[in-house]
């Protein structure tokens, strides 16, 4: 009977996550259909798009050029960037605002700007 309850208590949990996982990306979505080109707002930084589909910018190549997007405070924010990581997550690129640490090398992202 412990054993059973436990397996419930557990089922019950990873549904909750679940469904609070779906409600978040739904909101996303929905807030992200509501930006629009003039919401832009860019930092100062030049780069240019290579003839192989490339990003090049002081001196560094990337591959992607990303929006990636993400609640932050209880606010919904999105950042432009490019970056050799496919699968760059929005809180790496909040994270990185947060914690300004020097950085050698190549650079994992370059942010051109925010919607807001």
């Amino acid at each position: 009977m412990r054993v059973c309850s436990f397996a419930l208590v557990g089922v019950l949990v990873v549904f909750s996550v679940i469904l609070s996982a779906c409600s978040v990306t739904e909101d996303l979505t929905e807030n992200e259909s509501t930006w629009k080109e003039e919401d832009f707002h860019a930092f100062d930084v030049d780069y240019e798009e290579n003839a192989d589909g490339t990003y090049s910018c002081r001196g560094y190549e990337f591959k992607y050029k990303l929006d990636v997007s993400g609640k932050e405070g209880g606010k919904l924010s999105r950042f432009s960037v490019l970056t050799n990581k496919e699968d760059l997550l929005f809180v790496d690129v909040s994270g990185s605002l947060k914690n300004n640490t020097s950085q050698t090398g190549i650079p994992e992202f370059i942010i051109l700007g925010y919607y807001a």
